[in-house]
């Protein structure tokens, strides 16, 4: 599952109370989409914070719904940026 999450095929949107939303067919399987996250790892303190899984969910979104081939994290002196570069 660590995979699947890591190479973009589900994501988890912290704006939709956690829901999860799978982006292709091979993580659809598993029966996960459209679940919401458990409320007991939403409070543990050793979760990621909501801004990581917001940058992870547009990442998926740009990778699997709007084509981007290349999508990577740039560090700025703002927040996260999300960047993709079209093939």
């Amino acid at each position: 599952m660590y995979k699947l999450f890591d190479s973009h095929h589900f994501s988890i949107n912290p704006d939709d109370d956690y829901k999860i939303v799978c982006f292709t067919p091979i993580a659809s399987v598993h029966g996960i989409a459209g679940r919401k996250l458990d409320q007991r790892l939403l409070h543990d303190l050793l979760r990621p914070i909501d801004h990581l899984l917001c940058c992870h969910f547009r990442q998926g979104v740009l990778v699997n719904v709007m084509g981007a081939r290349e999508c990577f994290l740039r560090r700025t002196s703002r927040p996260a940026q999300i960047l993709w570069a079209r093939s």
